[in-house]
């Protein structure tokens, strides 16, 4: 059987992240002090539509500045380098992962709102917990679920989502079964082909099954509860939201008591908030 890095190789069309995307995700999850960044200005300047974005969200009354920022520098300086990224990031990435996932039952803007909600998930989680890079783990959350738009390219939607109408159990059993491959392997074939960073790779693969042992990666259970938070969310949930549960494990190593838990619930739904209040 062809392995899925083959499959993706043999396709006229994959999905496709603007180059912009690509240069934010190696600027969020690069050393600060890394020579070979290229400085988040000039990749802003270079993309039209995200340069507009970010100036209407320097410019957003949720700030509360009364002079206007004019140039990318001044909304730089505003609103600080790691936020534009993200909220940049996330931006450029709308287009990519806001289409419609027919086979999971995603209507259009469903996997954005759910990608965005576990990314900020995760990030939250990273700051809490301390035990990984809070701009990694929003961009390993950010993109946990780009195997859902790859599997409708290697299969039929009508597979798929015949597949997860079966029950609500054992999703990623079932697609191995089925296909040869779940949507987390066809996700990290997904973000080679798109040059992404081998940390989000793994935590791409790993965000439901969480290994253990010398492959384990604090990361991967920042990831892979973060996909949890946001599907109590009620965002991205799909026709196979609810067949996942929290590993125990990783809901040990994070600390998730109950008061834990919901604390980062009301932060998740405030940050999300402003988020969307930024893009209106």
């Amino acid at each position: 059987m062809a392995s899925v890095d083959q499959l993706l190789k043999n396709l006229d069309h994959l999905p496709a992240l603007p180059l912009a995307v690509t240069q934010l995700i190696g600027n969020l999850c690069s050393a600060k002090d890394d020579p070979k960044a290229e400085p988040t200005e000039r990749i802003v300047m270079r993309d039209s539509a995200l340069a507009t974005a970010v100036l209407r969200l320097a410019n957003s009354a949720v700030l509360g500045f009364q002079v206007p920022a004019n140039t990318i520098s001044e909304s730089l300086n505003r609103i600080g380098e790691n936020q534009l990224l993200k909220i940049a990031l996330s931006h450029a990435s709308q287009g990519t992962l806001g289409e419609p996932v027919v086979g999971y039952g995603l209507e259009e803007g469903d996997a954005w709102l759910g990608a965005l909600a576990g990314a900020l998930a995760a990030e939250e989680i990273a700051k809490v917990t301390r035990l990984a890079d809070p701009n990694l783990a929003f961009t390993a959350g950010l993109l946990r679920d780009i195997g859902k738009l790859a599997m409708g390219l290697v299969v039929t939607p009508e597979e798929v989502e015949e597949l997860m109408c079966v029950g609500a159990t054992d999703v990623m059993r079932r697609e191995q079964r089925a296909f040869g491959f779940d949507h987390a392997q066809i996700g990290a074939a997904l973000g080679r082909s798109w040059g992404l960073p081998t940390e989000l790779l793994h935590a791409i693969r790993f965000h439901h099954a969480v290994p253990n042992g010398d492959l384990g990666d604090p990361l991967y259970d920042i990831v892979h509860c973060g996909d949890g938070l946001a599907m109590m969310l009620g965002y991205g949930v799909g026709y196979d939201g609810l067949a996942y549960n929290m590993s125990p494990e990783s809901r040990a190593l994070l600390g998730f008591n109950q008061a834990r838990l919901e604390s980062l619930l009301v932060k998740v739904r405030l940050r999300l908030r402003e988020f969307l209040t930024f893009d209106d």
